[in-house]
């Protein structure tokens, strides 16, 4: 997998550029403000204790809280004909639980029609809008991945099976039967050399608040060095 993945932090304090330099699993790591952060962009927090000045907001269990996290992920599409293409997915988390995706890949530009409420809700919403003949390739998209019943989360709680792939295919109904043979979890963007097209995701949520979210701004160049602690 590629990265780092181009990010915007916006919060309170303010808005800048920085970027996601770690993807392990379903956890990502980035600087905010000369501070590291790791855990699921919904769930940051920082690796080492911060400071009683820091500019960020804390919940009392340590989390990051109130913020815009936005950022770019390479993907893979493919299309019927057996080809593919490669491709930017835009990703929008505001509120914990308020998501956008947008998908731009040869000069076109596709998007989730609503704001959705999980992860799987928006990239399902996105798919849908995609071409008949066009796939975004991922973890979100694998016959060999599920998420655990009645527990979906924001990112990051995409079982994964490539341990068991013939008992996984061999499954009609659902995989969270088979969650004591889980691999691991990991995010919905991720790609790994035993994706199988298929899955049992994707169904639409929220169809009240049309997603309008620009991206442009993540397509500026990184700054060559993260802003420092003052």
């Amino acid at each position: 997998m590629k990265i780092p993945w181009p990010a915007r932090f916006s919060d309170a304090f303010g808005s800048e550029q920085t970027s996601i330099t770690r993807v392990d699993g379903p956890n990502v790591g980035l600087r905010i403000r000369g501070f590291d952060f790791f855990g699921l962009p919904s769930d940051l927090q920082p690796v080492q204790p911060l400071p009683p000045d820091a500019r960020v907001a804390l919940s009392d269990n340590g989390y990051l809280r109130n913020y815009v996290l936005e950022w770019r992920v390479p993907v893979l599409l493919d299309h019927a004909s057996g080809t593919t293409q490669d491709g930017c997915l835009y990703l929008r988390l505001e509120e914990v639980t308020e998501i956008a995706a947008v998908l731009r890949t040869g000069g076109a530009e596709y998007r989730a029609r609503w704001i959705q409420d999980r992860s799987d809700e928006a990239l399902g919403d996105l798919r849908e809008n995609l071409p008949a003949d066009l796939r975004l390739r991922s973890c979100h998209s694998c016959a060999l991945a599920e998420y655990p019943a009645h527990a979906y989360f924001d990112f990051g709680s995409l079982g994964c099976f490539r341990d068991t792939p013939d008992e996984v295919l061999g499954e009609r109904v659902s995989l969270w039967g088979l969650w004591p043979k889980l691999t691991e979890l990991v995010s919905e963007t991720y790609l790994c050399p035993q994706h199988q097209p298929g899955g049992h995701r994707g169904v639409v949520g929220n169809v009240g608040v049309p997603n309008l979210w620009t991206v442009d701004h993540l397509d500026e160049p990184l700054s060559e060095a993260p802003p420092q602690p003052e």
